[in-house]
């Protein structure tokens, strides 16, 4: 990859953002990464990163922040900050947007839950979009806001040459998993049921894959990058193939199923059935992945459970 002297602003740095701040330091980029907790500062100093107390809710915080020219906005919701959702998520990315350069290039992190398609049909870009879960509905919003603060709308019934490309992209990512993080792994290590449907599709991106498409989209040729991707490995799997690999990899018993209760509606993201196409980031942004299905990411990521 070539080097870069880009300054990076990483507002929001777990499992993903910190894995973007150590590839974008390894380009010969500069860092700066954020925390609401003091007590974290720390745990975040690594490899020349510089690192602030800035929380979106607080207005207050944002307003020394350090010089950037590229910001990855992957925020998760805090049931305990006692402020609501929506007003987190949109309200608290309008505050963030109002703060920084306005000329930065924007990368925000988005959900494949945005999608309510059903079914095991194939979605993409292009599919429509009416979540039924709130933290599917925020994601929306806070996308559709990112549109009108920097640009056109995501899409238009027809193309637009003129469309202003250059200072922001959605990433709809599908189910993130990695080393340490195998949703729903723990139950098939403990023998604990699954409240899932076996026969229904899971789409997956390894945290390296889907860090590295963080930093492609800010180095791509901004001619060619389009304002919204889906980002998966292009392999959906049976839900019961995925944990009986885990089971066989773990020496385990098989996994068991059971119907999801009240209490685990199978309209949370984790219980979609449908599959994502996702050659238009395979096409523009990442061509080659270290992971290309959740057979090679398995054996990178188990151990951590193990």
């Amino acid at each position: 990859m070539t080097k870069t002297l880009g300054k990076a602003l990483i507002f929001g740095c777990g499992y993903l953002g910190r894995r973007v701040a150590q590839k974008w330091l390894e380009t010969g980029g500069e860092v700066t990464v954020t925390t609401r907790t003091p007590s974290k500062l720390g745990d975040l100093r690594w490899r020349g990163a510089k690192v602030v107390v800035a929380d979106w809710n607080d207005r207050r915080s944002l307003q020394r922040l350090p010089d950037h020219d590229r910001i990855l906005v992957a925020v998760a919701y805090d049931p305990r900050s006692g402020v609501g959702r929506l007003e987190s998520q949109v309200l608290g990315l309008d505050h963030l947007l109002q703060a920084t350069d306005p000329a930065a290039d924007v990368c925000y992190i988005s959900t494949t839950g945005v999608y309510h398609q059903d079914g095991g049909c194939w979605v993409d870009e292009n599919s429509p979009c009416h979540p039924a879960r709130a933290a599917s509905r925020a994601h929306l919003l806070a996308e559709s806001l990112l549109a009108q603060r920097r640009g056109p709308r995501l899409f238009s019934e027809t193309p637009d040459t003129n469309r202003q490309r250059g200072r922001w992209v959605v990433l709809r990512l599908a189910g993130i998993y990695g080393p340490g993080r195998i949703p729903r792994g723990a139950n098939v290590l403990q023998n604990l049921p699954i409240a899932a449907d076996p026969k229904s599709f899971v789409n997956l991106i390894h945290v390296q894959d889907a860090a590295e498409t963080v930093i492609q989209s800010w180095t791509v040729d901004r001619s060619v990058r389009q304002p919204c991707y889906v980002i998966a490995d292009g392999h959906p799997v049976r839900r019961g193939d995925f944990y009986r690999e885990i089971a066989r990899l773990t020496g385990s018993p098989p996994p068991r199923f059971v119907e999801a209760s009240e209490n685990q509606p199978l309209t949370r993201r984790s219980e979609g059935n449908k599959r994502i196409w996702a050659e238009r980031f395979r096409k523009d942004l990442l061509p080659t992945l270290q992971f290309p299905t959740f057979r090679e990411g398995l054996q990178d990521s188990l151990a951590g459970l193990r």
